[in-house]
């Protein structure tokens, strides 16, 4: 089918998973929706897109992440004109949360929540967000109440009014359910948890989500299109011997195996950033040490106290270069933790299972498919 529209009213959802954005060029949906940061990707054309963190989180994102990164540069378009629609969190096209954010920030100094050095901080770095708060002219407020229509079978004791929407792609495909759209079309989105630098992603999660929606569309009659390799709803029956029925010796051995190597990987690493910190430190007792003596020996007052302010704000910089070294050290000691769990679980594993027993060999080879089931025929 490759995308074909099939005579139906169709829409294609588009994220940025290579494997199956790649497709999304061959389509000849209606309308292309997509997400977040899709004007960094090859997506084909924008018809809709989704952007529901609130601008709170955006514009914190933005101010917090690299000077010129992606975050800053987001923020920035989004506040720029565009030709389609953005469904966000609210209605971001006028007065907003951000608009008071110099009120905060003067008001928590009245109260002394901030003292007048970390409230010039704050005020430097939000300054043109107070002096012009930002305006997304594009957007348009998604409307959250459809969602109670598609949940009202789930009943939860504690929450009776719970809905299940873990990421923005159950949001668009809701839209799409509540809009009344044929067609679906699934490209850029895999969520896959177990590859790459997904692993223990918030992708563990949301799968679920994408394919709870998903099966609903369905369920009301809408066609769902998945390009070919497409991670979403793509296992071999269980009862047709899904993997996990039984794991073999060779697969728990090769597991071991590859969460070894992982473990070596990840100490070697946080070794590495551990030397970097090291380094830095004693660079900066030399550094520091140095301009102490400057300022020491200067006596000329006003001279000191811009050797001061500049040796404080360098200690500043410093000391968070330092942090985000210890950081990336805290990382990948804690993925040297997690893959020799996994060493240890291979092994209670391969410890727990008598591969000698005739019942597993069965098992196992009917899990690869080498046997078929017994199948009771109907009687006519």
């Amino acid at each position: 089918m490759k995308g074909q529209k099939m005579n139906k009213k169709s829409v294609a959802v588009v994220g940025f998973a290579w494997d199956s954005l790649k497709y999304a060029k061959d389509s000849q949906a209606d309308e292309m929706w997509t997400v977040n940061f899709a004007w960094d990707y090859p997506v084909p054309r924008i018809d809709r897109l989704f952007e529901i963190h609130p601008i709170e989180l955006i514009a914190f994102n933005a101010k917090r992440g690299k000077k010129g990164g992606r975050d800053e540069k987001h923020f920035k378009w989004l506040q720029e004109e565009h030709d389609f629609p953005i469904y966000t969190y609210a209605d971001y096209t006028g007065v907003n949360v951000l608009d008071g954010l110099g009120d905060i920030l003067n008001d928590w100094l009245a109260n002394e929540r901030l003292s007048e050095e970390t409230y010039q901080k704050y005020l430097t770095l939000y300054q043109d967000i107070i002096e012009n708060p930002p305006r997304f002219p594009n957007s348009v407020s998604y409307s959250f109440e459809q969602l109670d229509t598609i949940f009202e079978n789930l009943h939860r004791q504690n929450k009776p009014d719970q809905i299940y929407m873990p990421s923005t792609i159950s949001y668009m495909l809701a839209e799409a359910i509540c809009e009344g759209w044929e067609r679906i079309e699934m490209y850029g989105v895999e969520m896959a948890a177990d590859v790459g630098g997904a692993k223990g992603t918030e992708y563990v999660y949301q799968k679920a989500g994408t394919e709870a929606l998903m099966m609903y569309a369905m369920g009301k009659g809408i066609e769902i299109y998945l390009p070919e390799h497409c991670r979403l709803m793509n296992t071999k029956p269980y009862h047709k011997g899904l993997g996990g029925q039984m794991i073999t010796r060779q697969t728990l051995e090769s597991q071991k195996k590859n969460y070894e190597q992982k473990r070596v990987d990840a100490m070697n690493k946080a070794n590495y950033f551990r030397g970097q910190v090291e380094i830095a430190e004693n660079k900066n007792v030399v550094e520091f040490a140095e301009m102490q003596k400057s300022i020491d020996d200067e006596k000329n007052i006003q001279k000191k106290n811009a050797l001061e302010k500049q040796f404080k704000q360098y200690k500043i910089a410093t000391e968070k270069e330092i942090l985000d070294i210890v950081k990336q050290a805290s990382h990948f000691q804690g993925l040297a933790y997690m893959a020799d769990a996994a060493v240890q679980t291979c092994d209670n594993f391969i410890k727990s299972i008598d591969y000698d027993d005739p019942l597993v060999d069965l098992i196992n080879r009917f899990t690869f498919n080498e046997i078929e089931p017994e199948l009771e025929k109907v009687k006519v």
